[in-house]
């Protein structure tokens, strides 16, 4: 095992009740409390039809080869901007989306913007971009540092849990107080707090891997530590999504359960049968990787169709996927080349469609940006509070602590896909959907510059924050 991992999954040098008392007060606490506060709510499914994004035949070829080159120029473009100025591309991308959407070009020439994007256009691209995001989630799964949480990594653990558990409970109750009018009549109580809850708990793994990068404290200690936290913090996630999509789909209770045990058998399934045959097939596959792709991609395709079958969605069979493939030589090379066009092609199409589709201009009153501030007020807060509390109860040092809070509060990417899910199911008004975008933006674009305060690559920092050597 390399230093680099048993340093995260070392034995804490602090007391171990008062780690304990940590996990309890931080994590279980604040889970308890959300438990009981959605056990006073009314359950029931969402009354709406779901959209389905279909192939518009109508869409002529030239207008969709330019509308696709349109993107990709404004989002490359507004994407190296922002990393330039050292912010993660993401922004960048949905900035190009608010500037060719009505947000902007809405308001300087109408006109092109309907004849640019037309229902069947939006639907079109919309296609692609759910394409880009299933693939995208595979390669999350895939890159989830289970290695570092396998070793018994205790600081990961209670941080990861807190920084779920305290954000879940921050939402739980502003949505039951300060965001209760946005709550559509269709929609029942309990699926609409639940998805709030989840909203202000999400962490953008892949984004903050970036930026800690960026910045040269990947593989910093304080930097492995949040890896790993991170991780942690996106599974549990995830599997409490899958559960509010399973209440916000069902019927009735029967419903709700029948899906929840379809989408653990099945998960079971892919872990105890389809991950040890996998595994067989990469071993063996040696030179001869062509198939192997294929047979990744199929599992791929298909877990994603089962999950949506199922009623979970697409997003959690590719997620599942990522996380069952072998970390084999061939597998990465497929997943290397499968990044390659996500990241730069459909990714960039996905954030510019989810522009495109909102407008500032619907906030209007000065009221629902004052909502706004709070939300990423208590956003940062939740996150900043669960991640340095339960770092300190772990022996971290107060500087490095609240610089694990701070890389808890990186939404990025993972938040966008899951607001756009909760927006899709009808989950979440068009004006709730377009505070939060702003908030999981606000609070993504603060984690790097400070990151840079806190944790800055100095002399005096070195032997605090020194990297780990892996003996490579």
């Amino acid at each position: 095992m390399s230093d680099e991992t048993s340093w995260v999954s070392e034995e804490t040098s602090e007391p171990r009740w008062r780690v304990v008392g940590g996990y309890v007060v931080l994590a279980v606490v604040p889970a308890v409390v959300s438990v009981v506060l959605l056990g006073r709510l009314r359950g029931g499914p969402v009354h709406q039809t779901e959209p389905v994004p279909h192939v518009a035949v109508a869409v002529p070829v030239y207008q969709a080869l330019f509308g696709i080159a349109l993107i990709m120029a404004g989002s490359h473009a507004m994407g190296a901007l922002l990393a330039a100025l050292r912010q993660p591309r993401v922004i960048g991308e949905i900035a190009a989306g608010l500037l060719l959407g009505p947000s902007v070009l809405g308001v300087v020439a109408p006109g092109l913007l309907h004849a640019l994007w037309t229902s069947d256009m939006i639907a079109f691209l919309s296609l692609l971009a759910q394409l880009g995001v299933v693939f995208f989630m595979f390669l999350v799964g895939r890159d989830t540092p289970f290695s570092l949480l396998r070793n018994g990594a205790v600081r990961a653990l209670v941080s990861g849990h807190a920084t779920i558990a305290l954000p879940f409970l921050s939402g739980v109750v502003i949505a039951s107080t300060m965001l209760a009018g946005y709550r559509q009549q269709t929609v029942s109580p309990l699926a609409f707090v639940m998805f709030c809850g989840i909203g202000l708990s999400i962490t953008a793994f892949p984004v903050l891997a970036r930026i800690l990068s960026d910045r040269g404290l990947r593989d910093t200690r304080v930097g492995v530590l949040g890896m790993a936290t991170a991780g942690v913090a996106d599974v549990s996630g995830w599997c409490v999504l899958a559960l509010i999509v399973a209440i916000a789909r069902g019927n009735s209770t029967v419903d709700a359960l029948r899906t929840v045990g379809l989408t653990v058998c099945f998960a079971a399934a892919m872990w105890w049968l389809v991950r040890p045959a996998l595994a067989r097939l990469s071993d063996r596959a040696g030179d001869s990787r062509g198939w192997l792709t294929i047979v990744m991609m199929t599992v791929l395709l298909c877990s994603a169709a089962i999950t949506q079958a199922i009623g979970v969605q697409a997003i959690f069979g590719a997620f599942l996927a990522g996380v069952i493939a072998p970390r084999s030589r061939s597998v990465t090379e497929f997943a290397y080349r499968l990044e390659g066009p996500t990241t730069w092609f459909l990714m960039p199409l996905f954030f510019a469609v989810t522009g495109i589709q909102v407008s500032l201009g619907t906030l209007g009153s000065g009221a629902n940006w004052l909502v706004i501030v709070v939300l990423v007020a208590v956003a940062m807060a939740a996150k900043l509070v669960a991640g340095a509390a339960s770092a300190r109860v772990t022996g971290m040092d107060g500087r490095s602590s609240l610089g694990l809070g701070v890389m808890m509060t990186c939404r990025g990417m993972t938040e966008l896909i899951v607001l756009q899910l909760g927006l899709s199911l009808g989950i979440i008004s068009g004006d709730l959907y377009v505070m939060l975008l702003v908030m999981a933006l606000v609070t993504t674009a603060l984690t790097g510059p400070l990151l840079g305060y806190l944790l800055p690559r100095s002399r005096e920092t070195a032997a605090l924050h020194a990297p780990v050597h892996t003996g490579q």
